[in-house]
C-alpha cells in the first residue's frame, strides 16, 4: 500500500497537468497573459513590505521611481534591510518586532536587497521604473 500511494499521487498528478494542457489554445493563452501582469504591477506612492516567518512578503517588487518602501518587522527576532547589488546603497539599523524600515528610492534599476542577520532565507529585489 505504501508503494502504490505515491504511484496513485503521481499519476493523478499528471492526469490534471494533462487536463489543464489538453486545451492549450486558450488555458495557456489565459493563464500566461494572467501571469504576466500580475509579475509587472507597478506600484508607487507608499509600498509596504512584511518580514514574517523570517521570510520577505512581497520579495520581488516593481515600483515608480519616487516611491517610498516601507519594512515593517512582524517576527519575533531582529531583521535589517541590506543592498548587495543595484544603483543605490542603503543598510538599516537593526529592527525589531513592530519595527520599521523606509527607503524613498529615487534612481531607476533593480536593487537587490537581503536581511545580513537572515542572508540565506531573506532575498528581495525591487525593480525601481520611471
Amino acid at each position: 500500500m505504501k508503494r502504490v500511494l505515491p504511484i496513485l499521487l503521481t499519476v493523478s498528478a499528471l492526469v490534471v497537468a494533462g487536463c489543464g494542457s489538453s486545451s492549450s489554445g486558450s488555458s495557456s493563452a489565459s493563464s500566461s497573459s494572467s501571469a504576466a501582469p500580475a509579475a509587472a504591477v507597478v506600484q508607487s506612492g507608499l509600498v509596504p513590505v512584511t518580514y514574517q516567518n523570517i521570510a520577505i512578503s512581497p520579495a520581488h517588487i516593481t515600483v515608480k521611481v519616487g516611491s517610498t518602501v516601507k519594512w515593517t518587522n512582524k517576527d519575533m527576532v531582529d531583521h535589517n534591510v541590506t543592498t548587495t547589488g543595484g544603483p543605490v546603497s542603503f543598510h538599516s539599523s537593526d529592527f525589531g518586532n513592530g519595527g520599521t524600515f523606509s527607503m524613498k528610492l529615487t534612481t531607476p534599476g533593480v536593487v537587490h536587497y537581503i536581511c545580513s542577520i537572515h542572508p540565506a532565507e531573506m532575498i528581495g529585489t525591487i525593480t525601481v521604473v520611471k
